[in-house]
């Protein structure tokens, strides 16, 4: 579970020392499920340590605030820029080889595929990401190893706006509301 994973991270220094991530969670019972951040305010330049948002998280499940199944671990990445495996790159994702390393040249061909700030994100049923709008263009929507991805697209204009203003932050999980 996501929860065990930031466990594992939290409890280890020299992982609450290299990497960072956000972490985000659904509060019990809630419909629909709107995704909140534990610890949401994440400075790039003196980031929350995992450490922390663990603790954070463990006191908000004691509160009945957070629904601990729901928790999501998000854009987990080097604290530090570091060479990346494949490229030598200053890179801060952890991934080892990403879409355009298997591609090879042939990524040439392709859209572009973002390496040196990506994010993994660690989660399981009833988790995940909640409905947003991503801030860049690039191809990152297939990197998967287990579980599935929803991409959905609306029309630009106002349509899209009223799905954001209805369902911004939802995490769509079965059963799902008349909403979603």
């Amino acid at each position: 579970s996501a929860s065990d994973f930031l466990d594992f991270l939290a409890r280890d220094p020299a992982a609450s020392a290299t990497y960072k991530a956000s972490v985000r969670y659904v509060k019990p019972g809630e419909q629909p499920r709107r995704q909140r951040a534990v610890l949401p305010s994440m400075d790039h330049r003196n980031p929350a340590p995992l450490r922390r948002r663990a603790v954070e998280a463990d006191e908000l499940c004691r509160h009945g605030m957070l629904d601990r199944a729901s928790l999501y671990v998000t854009e987990l990445r080097l604290q530090r820029k570091a060479p990346h495996a494949v490229s030598g790159d200053a890179v801060r994702s952890v991934c080892k080889r990403g879409v355009c390393d298997a591609l090879g040249p042939y990524a040439a061909w392709t859209a572009y595929w973002e390496r040196r700030d990506e994010g993994v994100f660690a989660g399981a049923r009833p988790g995940g990401k909640g409905l947003h709008v991503d801030q860049v263009l690039w191809s990152n929507v297939g990197k998967n190893w287990r579980g599935h991805k929803v991409l959905l697209l609306w029309p630009p204009g106002e349509a899209s706006r009223a799905v954001l203003r209805a369902l911004e932050r939802v995490v769509f999980t079965p059963p799902f509301g008349a909403a979603e």
